[in-house]
């Protein structure tokens, strides 16, 4: 068929059933395109509800040569007007990755790094993607959390925090970290006269301009195990000025990580410095990909550009028998330099909005599982992906009451028991153990409310059955210190010791006693004495 034809197809209805009236293509980087479908059809009896999450597809042919099909899902489907011969359908179809917006969740990714979680978040809702154009280094990261975020937002996000952007083609969803990943394959001759050139590259109407952005980033965070280190980067374009964006905390750990975060911060800070739009007749331009113009009378404008949004608008109006115009294409196009990497708007973690509670874990049946730095393991009760083991989490660092150098106050929560969990800043990577609570299985070690003038800091013998004790009892006329020691008591005093009792005092020792003074011994008993030796007694 010669000419501009655009034909689409939903799902397992004949070809025939549609005829397509005009579209609207949506096309943006690192965005969900958004196709827009009115159609004509014979039938006014087609169930919508049918046709939802079908395929689709719409396919723009010239002179018989296709020139693009464009495949997804049909996530919304309206009837219109109807004449009782012919009655209009509107569907809006979506690339298959839309449905990740369908879904919330909350889960913990160990040990992965960002390609890693991307690609198998794409495996999990079974989406066709090319993951062969990363050209830079990313990291594994310990500790990642998606909290209570649909997969394509948490998707979008580490895509972001990494520079990693996506669009499609096809069936296809492709993601790069660097222009190099894009297809340079389109040329587009400029001609204010459209009408005077038949074929479908031309730019009719070009505009180029340069914006004032952020033109610096400072970015700093902290690193407990080097807390005296200023963890810094900064980062400054080209251009003057003094409009810098300090961030601080939760980026970044080491100096390997922050340079190239600072660097990625200062390229999304500046993504619209210099901005083109167009319009063209060309369907086949689309994110992803790089063009060059010709034929521009200023040569600075006949350069390579990459596309970063393109509407598409095509019109058939044989297909509702309007008469007039014939079919027609065109379409508004953003772009940016081709030399220039564009990178996806920073998404910004979800704030952690309060305390939760979790369990302590560890490895098999040890019972105090820890690192050199305090920090222990644990088990959050909405996470539904790992077992309650030392996997569970990444290492989380136990707040005490009172610490310094060597010094200060120190109990680990154990495995088993339930503890109160905070995060630095709100960020929901950086957990931190604040407390402990009773629940029904940890009851607490007073008979409460009997006892509730009793304080104590009671412990539990490892891998056994005793305890030790230090307990006050605050009830009035019964006031007590009780020290409970479940084997040996050793007690260094490094000058005096003084110890007065205003009543009895009484020792008794089950076995022997040994007393070694090496210097005076004094006593003084201003009453009675009362010596008793069951067998010898040796006095030098």
């Amino acid at each position: 068929m010669d000419g501009l034809v655009f034909t689409c197809r939903i799902g397992e209805l004949p070809q025939t059933t549609f005829q397509v009236s005009q579209f609207t293509l949506q096309e943006e980087l690192s965005q969900l395109y958004r196709l827009t479908l009115k159609v004509v059809s014979s039938r006014d009896d087609i169930p919508l509800n049918e046709q939802l999450g079908d395929s689709a597809s719409l396919t723009v042919t010239r002179n018989g040569v296709t020139e693009r099909t464009i495949n997804g899902l049909v996530t919304g489907a309206e009837q219109g007007n109807t004449d009782g011969r012919r009655t209009f359908y509107i569907f809006t179809v979506r690339p298959k990755m839309w449905l990740m917006t369908l879904n919330q969740d909350s889960r913990i990714f160990h040990r992965q790094s960002v390609p890693e979680i991307l690609t198998e978040l794409l495996k999990e809702h079974y989406i066709f993607f090319a993951r062969d154009t990363l050209y830079k280094r990313h990291a594994e990261r310990e500790y990642t959390t998606q909290k209570r975020e649909s997969a394509y937002d948490f998707w979008c996000r580490l895509a972001a925090e990494e520079g990693i952007v996506f669009w499609f083609e096809e069936e296809q969803t492709l993601f790069c970290d660097c222009r190099l990943g894009m297809q340079a394959d389109i040329d587009l001759t400029y001609n204010t006269h459209p009408e005077t050139d038949e074929t479908d590259t031309t730019a009719y109407e070009w505009s180029y301009g340069e914006y004032l952005c952020s033109n610096g980033t400072i970015q700093k965070d902290h690193n407990f195990l080097n807390p005296k280190y200023s963890l810094e980067h900064q980062k400054q374009s080209d251009d003057s000025g003094h409009n810098s964006v300090f961030e601080s905390y939760g980026r970044f750990q080491w100096d390997e990580e922050g340079k190239p975060f600072t660097q990625l911060r200062l390229e999304q800070l500046r993504n619209h410095s210099k901005v083109g739009t167009a319009k063209t007749n060309c369907i086949r331009l689309r994110p992803g990909k790089i063009f060059t113009l010709q034929s521009h009378p200023i040569e600075a404008m006949n350069d390579r550009w990459q596309v970063i949004s393109v509407t598409h608008y095509g019109q058939q109006p044989v297909a509702s028998n309007d008469g007039g115009e014939g079919t027609t294409l065109t379409n508004e196009v953003a772009f940016i330099p081709g030399h220039q990497d564009w990178r996806p708007p920073y998404r910004y973690k979800p704030l952690a909005d309060g305390d939760e509670v979790a369990t302590v874990v560890g490895v098999g049946s040890e019972e105090i599982y820890v690192n050199e730095h305090g920090a222990i393991r644990i088990h959050f009760h909405w996470n539904r992906y790992d077992k309650a083991d030392d996997l569970a989490s990444c290492w989380v660092r136990v707040a005490q009451g009172w610490n310094g150098n060597g010094f200060g106050f120190m109990a680990i929560p154990r495995v088993g028991q339930e503890v109160i969990v905070s995060y630095l800043n709100g960020d929901i990577d950086r957990p931190i153990v604040t407390g402990c609570t009773y629940n029904g299985l940890n009851r607490p070690p007073l008979d409460l409310p009997r006892e509730k003038t009793r304080t104590t800091f009671k412990t539990r013998t490892h891998r056994g059955e005793g305890f030790n004790e230090l307990r006050f009892e605050d009830d009035k006329g019964s006031e007590e210190v009780f020290i409970h020691a479940q084997r040996d008591m050793n007690m260094q005093i490094l000058w005096d010791n003084t110890t007065q009792t205003g009543n009895d005092q009484k020792t008794e020792v089950a076995h022997n006693r040994t007393a070694i003074i090496k210097n005076d011994d004094d006593e003084a008993v201003q009453g009675f004495q009362t010596l008793e030796v069951g067998q010898n007694q040796t006095v030098t």
